[in-house]
């Protein structure tokens, strides 16, 4: 494996995110079928989503806006399975924590790409 791909599966972010995904992986098959099918399904594809976008973020890319609409994206599924009476409140509890932690990751890995930016430029002047 890359000595980078290591480094950036080491990153608190993708830790988190890999997290969600593991957790949603155990908990998937607790609604009934016709849940599991609809809502859950597309929940997961957001989580997947999710880990690609952290990724890229890691990587120095510009991917905020969209990771951020994708946990939105995630959240609102979580409540949406929820109100279906598929999870019960403390699995709805801990994906909703697990998001807002892995928010708070994405804003710091953002910060600190934005500040590498910075030195980069203010290196060329």
């Amino acid at each position: 494996m890359h000595q980078n791909v290591k480094r950036y599966l080491m990153h608190p972010l993708i830790g988190k995110v890999i997290a969600l995904n593991q957790y949603l992986m155990k908990v998937r098959t607790l609604p009934e079928k016709s849940i599991q099918h609809v809502y859950v399904e597309t929940l997961m594809k957001a989580a997947d989503t999710l880990f690609t976008q952290a990724m890229r973020e890691v990587r120095g890319k510009d991917y905020i806006k969209r990771a951020t609409e994708t946990i939105e994206e995630i959240t609102a599924r979580n409540y949406l399975i929820y109100s279906l009476r598929g999870w019960s409140n403390k699995v709805t509890a801990r994906i909703d924590a697990m998001c807002e932690e892995i928010t708070a990751e994405l804003y710091k890995a953002d910060a600190v790409n934005k500040n590498s930016q910075n030195h980069e430029v203010q290196g060329r002047t």
